[in-house]
């Protein structure tokens, strides 16, 4: 069957549109296929979408079906199975009904920025460090309320503005000798902006004691310490601490292997998990 060609005069559009001119399809001159008003079919098939001036699209792969777009993809409501990184390597799954999320690399790492709102009761960022050693003792001196004695390597953390710390250290034994009632209060130094420059630098968080009745007496030891921060953002600094509640007493915490015949422990680890408040 013979094709029925329409073609404008040399130089000149073909346009067929209705009665009143507000729909119609133009062929440029110079190739274009323009339409007016809307564009209702059942099935189109192209290999490049292009924004009216051309400068970005979606190039759709024959066979695959494979949708690359060259600029940003902008939606109100995305609804998928998958998301997959470019080179299809990981992805993420989301199962419909309960909408959970599961990442297929093994090991995935989630960067959240500093800014992220959490609900209170879920902590921001954890850490945990070990501050014992099978040499690590500390003494509170023979000095009564000290700010204490900081012990081992320093532990720091990023503490954001309007946060609150919880400090949780356990290990290692508490213990003093005296001839009469005295306490070894344990707890936490700590310090904002800059590491401790000697070993009663910083301030003293209380956390418990152990208390010696006339002998030498050893009890588990373990501190826990709130710590609000109510400034704005800044590197915070801690260490394990304890002091004398008596003056000529000598208060101890020791993460040594072996005490007067108690076989201990020798690391204290020590958890900070920091909350928005």
């Amino acid at each position: 069957m013979a094709d029925r060609i329409i073609k404008g005069d040399s130089g000149n559009d073909v346009v067929i549109q209705n009665n009143g001119g507000s729909r119609k399809i133009e062929v440029t001159d110079s190739g274009d296929v323009e339409v007016t008003g809307d564009f209702k079919t059942t099935t189109v098939k192209a290999t490049n979408l292009k924004a009216n001036d051309g400068t970005a699209g979606l190039v759709v792969a024959d066979s695959s079906g494979e949708v690359t777009s060259s600029g940003g993809l902008k939606a109100t409501n995305v609804k998928t199975t998958n998301l997959k990184a470019n080179d299809g390597t990981a992805g993420i799954s989301i199962a419909d009904s309960t909408g959970r999320v599961t990442f297929s690399e093994n090991n995935p790492v989630v960067n959240i920025g500093s800014n992220a709102t959490f609900r209170s009761e879920f902590p921001s960022f954890i850490k945990v460090f070990d501050a014992g050693s099978a040499s690590a003792s500390i003494t509170s001196g023979a000095i009564n309320n000290t700010t204490g004695v900081n012990f081992g390597s320093t532990m720091s953390f990023t503490f954001p503005a309007s946060s609150t710390a919880v400090i949780q250290s356990i290990g290692g034994t508490a213990y003093g000798f005296s001839t009469a009632l005295y306490l070894t209060h344990i707890g936490h130094a700590y310090k904002s902006g800059s590491d401790f420059s000697n070993s009663t630098d910083g301030s003293f968080l209380w956390s418990g004691y152990c208390r010696q009745d006339g002998s030498l007496t050893n009890a588990p030891a373990s501190a826990s310490s709130v710590l609000t921060n109510t400034g704005s953002e800044a590197t915070y600094y801690i260490r394990l601490a304890c002091k004398s509640h008596n003056a000529g007493f000598f208060a101890r915490w020791d993460s040594v292997l072996d005490v007067t015949g108690l076989s201990d422990r020798n690391r204290i680890i020590t958890t900070i998990m920091v909350y928005k408040t």
